[in-house]
């Protein structure tokens, strides 16, 4: 993570993330300045050109919980490295031994210092230039947990038309002719053309001709189509590997995408196996072998088996993330791990 926030700078994102206030969101995160461009611009203009839905809501509660995760780990390093009244005499000259012997090495290592940051700073600087020349830039998405390539365009307006061009020299490479764009993913981008979604490539190809009602940007090789009412998957090629058959899906993580028909959810595979047929209200993607499961009003989570380890007792639930989940319980939000024990934060 790019930028630090404090503790109740987090619970101040959560407050309006629960509101569904994402403007007042944006404009928190902008006044933070974490330096994070590169994941806000993207989540900011996914907002911006419309994409506001329940998956959207996942992804940004994801990296909004990635920063509370962060304070919260400085926070309790902070507390663990606090210096102690009981520091013993044994320490103390400890301490004073060593500062002597750095005194007497200092004098004769002052001269190497000097040669070895003038060797690190040359280092620094070539590497500099070999991350510039680079063409794209590699995020974590912390919700579907797979490695989106962010190329070194960004999507611009021009005159109501919508076109890519270089985000440092700002060179335009793709004219501005589609009504909306998204972010590059996986070497492509969404585009829009009059009420029909399709694919571009980074040269300006349309390699996916705008004709789906809707769509979302690749993951894990495959993206989710919309013909009519009904949603599939296609691939790089534009085959429909999955035919348009349920009422909505979720992006493929960990080689399961959640789908919904007639209200329920079940998961299936990159062949469109059904493998886990549940019985719930609503699902959200898998991460670290969990996915978040509701039933009535309550969140839970189930193992790619379909089994629930986690019972659904929660008002909110976010996903895994190194091994915890941000749960929030009566008012209160706190972490759990994989067995359900509340291990830190306020808990109940």
């Amino acid at each position: 993570m790019a930028g630090k926030i404090s503790r109740t700078q987090g619970e101040e994102l959560l407050h309006y993330l629960e509101e569904v206030n994402y403007s007042k969101v944006f404009e928190l995160l902008d006044s933070y300045e974490l330096n994070d461009y590169s994941t806000i611009n993207v989540l900011k203009q996914e907002f911006v050109l419309g994409f506001a839905n329940a998956t959207f809501n996942h992804r940004l509660k994801i990296y909004v919980q990635s920063l509370v995760n962060q304070a919260e780990k400085e926070r309790i390093a902070i507390e663990n490295n606090k210096p102690t009244q009981n520091t013993t005499n044994k320490q103390r000259n400890y301490l004073v031994i060593s500062a002597i012997v750095f005194v007497f090495l200092l004098s004769g290592g002052y001269v190497f210092y000097k040669w070895d940051r003038k060797q690190t700073t040359e280092k620094n600087r070539l590497a500099e230039i070999e991350k510039a020349k680079q063409d794209s830039i590699r995020v974590q998405d912390s919700l579907f947990k797979v490695n989106i390539t962010w190329q070194a365009l960004e999507a611009f307006q021009v005159n109501e038309k919508w076109g890519f061009r270089d985000k440092q020299t700002q060179q335009v490479t793709i004219t501005p002719q589609y009504d909306k764009a998204s972010a590059f993913s996986e070497g492509f981008a969404l585009v829009k053309k009059g009420k029909l979604w399709g694919f571009v490539d980074k040269t300006g190809k349309e390699v996916i001709t705008p004709k789906y009602a809707d769509a979302w940007s690749f993951s894990n090789d495959l993206a989710r189509i919309k013909k009519g009412k009904l949603w599939g998957f296609i691939d790089k090629i534009g085959k429909e590997v999955i035919t348009p058959q349920y009422d909505d899906t979720g992006s493929f993580s960990e080689e399961l995408a959640w789908v919904k028909n007639e209200g329920k959810y079940s998961f299936i595979d990159k062949l469109g196996k059904v493998v886990i047929t549940l019985q719930y209200n609503e699902a959200a993607s898998f991460h670290e072998g969990l996915a978040g499961v509701k039933q009535g009003e309550k969140w839970g989570f189930i193992n790619t088996k379909g089994e629930e380890l986690i019972l659904c007792i929660y008002d909110n639930a976010w996903q895994f993330l190194e091994g915890l989940a941000m749960v929030k319980k009566n008012g209160k939000i706190f972490y759990i791990n994989k067995k359900g024990e509340c291990v830190k934060g306020d808990c109940p």
